[in-house]
């Protein structure tokens, strides 16, 4: 059984980087608030106490691509991150990378039923359609916190099984 809870950040220096090397073109979903994505790291690299990180948009219907054009660098120090198997969390950073096969699955349903918003999105960036921003937000809050609940139960499932 796969351990999910393993504090990366304890192994060796040798592990930990064998570790990260295993999570190159890995699927997550970014929680960068107050919008979800599905991305896939592209490239880690680690540099004088900081993790940073290449990431692609997957696009998904019902998940805004908000600030992900074709690539987007994320970045913490290790001082402000936490990284365990399934979850990569930067405190300051204000980022959040969701691995769990089964966490991945649930957003991207749940996200479904939002496909409208991407559509509406492109209007709002275009400026081509009735869409505004202003309108979006509210839909845009409702989904985020329709998309906490889910990545929230899906862990607590997780949790379960394994103990």
């Amino acid at each position: 059984m796969r351990q999910a809870y393993e504090n990366l950040l304890t192994l060796s220096p040798e592990r930990f980087g064998e570790k990260l090397s295993q999570y190159r073109n890995a699927e997550a979903i970014l929680r960068d608030r107050p919008h979800y994505c599905r991305v896939r790291i592209d490239e880690i690299k680690i540099e004088s106490g900081q993790l940073s990180l290449k990431i692609v948009p997957v696009p998904t219907p019902g998940l805004i691509l908000m600030r992900l054009q074709d690539e987007l660098w994320i970045s913490s120090s290790f001082d402000n991150l936490s990284l365990t198997n399934d979850v990569w969390d930067s405190a300051y950073g204000g980022w959040t990378l969701y691995f769990d096969p089964n966490l991945i699955d649930a957003v991207t349903e749940c996200a479904t039923s939002y496909s409208q918003i991407n559509e509406q999105w492109d209007q709002v960036r275009s400026r081509s359609g009735p869409a505004t921003f202003r309108g979006l937000r509210k839909v845009m809050w409702q989904q985020y916190a329709e998309l906490a609940m889910t990545i929230t139960n899906s862990q607590w499932q997780t949790q379960r099984h394994q103990d």
